[in-house]
């Protein structure tokens, strides 16, 4: 079972998400949603929200995805820290695990694409490496970060 108690940034969220359920009386598939989310069933749990929109409750859907993408933003931050933390130790194979699980969260965290990148590249995978760093490069560009960008870019032509 997910120990939300590790993550106090989740905590707030989760009170307005239960604040949420109990005003537009979508608890049946928020409950399937919440226990997809605490047994890593990622997009289980986004398929129930998504499944929410049929049931009428638009703005407490639109909310609830919004509740939703934060959790597993900060859940994926926490994977990410950890993949880190395994590049420095030069573990490279568990680095690329947290990047992975990371990406799983939240497919959209452009640095964690870096990250695996970069592990891909010291375990010999040179395509894989290059592929997450175009991934990460065209996130960073949809997310209007042209720095990183641009550094990614110049990476990519210097190979």
């Amino acid at each position: 079972m997910f120990n939300f108690l590790r993550f106090p940034k989740i905590l707030p969220m989760l009170a307005g998400a239960i604040a949420l359920f109990s005003v537009t009386g979508i608890v049946p598939e928020v409950v399937r949603a919440d226990s997809s989310l605490a047994t890593g069933n990622y997009r289980i749990a986004q398929s129930s929200i998504e499944g929410l929109e049929g049931l009428g409750a638009i703005e407490g859907v639109e909310a609830l995805q919004q509740v939703m993408e934060k959790m597993l933003k900060t859940l994926a931050e926490t994977s990410y820290a950890q993949g880190e933390t395994a590049l420095e130790e030069q573990d490279f194979q568990q680095a690329m695990n947290h990047f992975n699980e990371a990406i799983e969260r939240y497919s959209e965290y452009a640095e964690a694409y870096v990250g695996r990148g970069a592990a891909r590249a010291q375990l010999g995978d040179q395509s894989g490496a290059v592929s997450d760093l175009q991934t990460a490069a065209s996130l960073f560009q949809k997310q209007g970060n042209t720095e990183a960008y641009q550094q990614i870019q110049q990476v990519l032509q210097g190979r």
